[in-house]
């Protein structure tokens, strides 16, 4: 498990497997970007990157710019429903701007395993809403890299299960 730290001590992230997902639509978006890949050891470029070629999960995705030196990631895209969950849309803002301290702790941890595994991470949770209301929830995390082979953006799908 991974960890980082969040408002309460180390966040643990349990590595999932893609066929552990219920959801046919993340499913299905997977299959798009590992088809983008191109190959084993290959990832799709971010250059190349439309978002209509990810229509099963376009209400549920984010696009993530992944900043170096430091280390951040900003919101290019907070989908619609993303920032109904999380209470406000951080599109153009950092994972700083996160409300939830600890979840802010548990999303670095997931898009900073994705960049520098440069692998997908796939998420099975259970998380409070800006609202107080336990949801479940699924989610993918894609790296695309640049030219130099570095991880330059992060894909992230998502589906509400409850």
């Amino acid at each position: 498990m991974a960890r980082s730290e969040g408002a309460d001590g180390p966040v643990k992230i349990p590595s999932r497997r893609v066929d552990e997902l219920n959801s046919p639509r993340l499913r299905e978006t997977f299959a798009i970007w590992q088809e983008k890949c191109g190959g084993p050891d290959r990832l799709p470029d971010a250059d190349d990157f439309d978002i209509l070629d990810y229509r099963p999960a376009v209400g549920n995705l984010n696009l993530v710019a992944v900043e170096r030196d430091p280390l951040d990631f900003v919101f290019r895209v907070h989908s619609a429903n993303g920032a109904t969950y999380v209470g406000r849309d951080l599109t153009g803002r950092s994972i700083e701007d996160y409300p939830n301290p600890e979840y802010r702790g548990f999303v670095r941890e997931v898009f900073t395993r994705a960049t520098l595994s440069k692998q997908p991470v796939v998420l099975i949770e259970e998380l409070l809403t800006a609202d107080s209301r336990r949801m479940s929830w699924e989610g993918v995390v894609m790296p695309l890299q640049d030219g130099d082979g570095e991880i330059s953006r992060l894909i992230v799908a998502f589906e509400i299960l409850n």
